[in-house]
């Protein structure tokens, strides 16, 4: 039997309980949609946190592989513009006409010898001296602005390669870890896939690192042929008595940069092979011994690595790397010219703790080319933290914003991946 009290107020409890009620289940549904939210916050959260700390080691990376194959790419340039085999023939050439037997004598003060030509024992005419310090004019120049453009298209084209790299090796972690376990049975068919699948992307990340060998070994000769045209046109009224000023100097080398720059953007060329046939043969330098390759595999690998290849292309002609690698030049060639500045062009204030830069002081181009030469050595420092241009490089600003783009660019990859 129902009591009085609840009997009467029958309807108010009922309504109080379906308040209760409603209060609960709104309560419940908060409670639930909040957890939901910061699950999904703490996963934002790591998921940010993977992709940042990935994104950094690809970098640090990337620097240390520039470190490994800068002697690859510099001692074939060093080699092809020899300016010291021609500087120790001319010294050696002043000695034997001059009678001094000493090593001591500075190249600078062979600018004052007569440049006559003269024949060996053969009757062959041999180079005048003259003809020698044109040589050592050219090429220093030219080999300190090859380097400075060799170097930054290394630094360019291996982030552009690792980051693509690394933006796939990352996407396919996520979508491993996200699979669900398949049954028992099925377990040894979806093994033999993922295998095949691990040969298909190792062999896709090999080949397309592989293509770094037509730089190393073939784009920086037509840059080091184009850098010496626009050399000789800049220095052809100069020569080693020439005395120049700090903006001089500039000014020349200014016009060298324009004028490469303009021949060789946006550098594909020098960076990839033009053809399938120039492509095959950069492969065919780097086989790999422990992968079987068989059609079917072939047909697979083809359109994948010609998928990465297409979208490097399309990067490397894109306004983004044209900023960068104009970025890239000018944290270079600033470099070089400040080094230049303060070892020729500033004098030593005596009393004083700072130094003056005389910017209309006058240096002779032949004692500068000592200097030029000695950054050429600078450059190619093989550790990335004791090499100051490869320091200025990696830390350009538009270098890490570009690899950013490229790295997090997950849309790019379709379904190739």
């Amino acid at each position: 039997m129902i009591p009085p009290f609840i009997h009467r107020h029958r309807r108010k409890i009922a309504a109080a309980v379906g308040v209760a009620a409603a209060g609960y289940y709104a309560f419940s549904f908060l409670k639930s949609k909040l957890e939901d939210w910061q699950a999904s916050l703490q996963s934002s959260i790591t998921y940010k946190e993977n992709l940042r700390r990935r994104f950094e080691q690809n970098q640090k990376d990337s620097s240390f592989t520039v470190a490994a194959l800068l002697s690859s790419l510099t001692d074939p340039i060093m080699k092809h513009l020899p300016v010291e085999e021609i500087t120790r023939e001319l010294q050696s050439k002043q000695r034997a006409q001059s009678g001094i037997l000493t090593d001591e004598m500075p190249v600078s003060d062979v600018v004052s010898v007569a440049s006559s030509a003269v024949t060996d024992e053969g009757g062959c005419k041999v180079r005048s001296k003259k003809e020698m310090w044109d040589e050592i004019k050219i090429i220093s120049i030219t080999r300190a602005v090859s380097l400075i453009y060799a170097i930054s298209l290394l630094v360019f084209f291996t982030r552009l390669q690792l980051n693509l790299l690394g933006r796939k090796n990352y996407l396919d972690s996520v979508l491993s870890l996200s699979e669900e376990i398949d049954p028992v049975e099925e377990y040894d068919v979806k093994i033999a896939d993922q295998e095949e699948k691990d040969i298909i992307d190792n062999e896709v990340n090999r080949r397309f690192l592989t293509y770094s060998w037509w730089l190393l070994n073939n784009g920086w000769r037509k840059l080091v042929d184009t850098v010496k045209k626009a050399t000789a046109d800049a220095f052809k009224d100069i020569t080693p008595r020439s005395e120049l000023t700090y903006s001089d100097l500039v000014s020349l080398f200014t016009t060298i940069r324009s004028s490469v720059t303009t021949q060789t953007t946006p550098f594909l060329d020098i960076l990839l092979p033009a053809t399938r046939e120039e492509e095959q043969f950069v492969l065919s330098q780097n086989p790999a011994p422990e992968f079987s390759s068989t059609p079917r595999l072939e047909r697979i690998l083809d359109p994948r690595i010609n998928e990465v290849l297409d979208e490097a292309k399309d990067l490397i002609e894109s306004p983004n790397a044209e900023q960068v690698m104009r970025c890239l030049l000018d944290e270079a060639f600033n470099l070089f010219l400040s080094n230049m500045r303060m070892a020729y062009f500033v004098t030593p204030k005596e009393g004083q703790e700072d130094d003056t830069i005389e910017d209309e002081k006058k240096v002779r181009l032949a004692n500068l080319l000592a200097g030029i030469s000695r950054q050429s050595h600078e450059m190619t420092v093989k550790s990335s933290q004791s090499n100051q241009y490869l320091v200025a490089m990696n830390e350009t600003p538009e270098l890490a914003m570009f690899s950013a783009v490229v790295y997090s660019n997950f849309g790019a990859l379709g379904s190739l991946f």
